[in-house]
C-alpha cells in the first residue's frame, strides 16, 4: 500500500498485487466533496464497483462517505506519478 497525499476529507492509496495496481479514494466527510485530479496519479475509472462518483476531466466529485476505485498503469509506468509515502505493515 502506498499513500497518496490528498487534502482532507480524503484518504487515497495505491494497492498493488501481482500485475494489478488500484487507486482507492475515500471521502471521510458526510457531505459531497471535490478532489482535483492533478492531486492523483494517472488512472482510468475501474469498472464494476457501483459506487457513485463523477469525473469531469479536472475534478473527482464524490458523495459523503463515498469510495472511488481507479485502475492504475503497470508499475514500470510510475515515473510520471506524483510522489507518495510508502506504508508497510508487518504481521506478528
Amino acid at each position: 500500500i502506498r499513500l497518496v497525499q490528498v487534502p482532507a476529507p480524503f484518504l487515497a492509496f495505491e494497492r498493488e498485487c501481482d500485475a494489478q495496481r488500484l487507486l482507492v479514494v475515500f471521502n471521510f466527510d458526510s457531505g459531497h466533496a471535490e478532489l482535483p485530479l492533478d492531486a492523483l496519479p494517472s488512472f482510468k475509472p475501474a469498472a464494476g464497483h457501483n459506487f457513485p462518483a463523477e469525473l469531469d476531466g479536472t475534478t473527482l466529485r464524490m458523495p459523503g462517505w463515498g469510495v472511488f476505485f481507479g485502475d492504475l498503469p503497470p508499475a514500470q509506468s510510475r515515473k510520471d506519478d506524483p510522489p507518495r509515502k510508502n506504508l508497510s505493515i508487518k504481521m506478528a
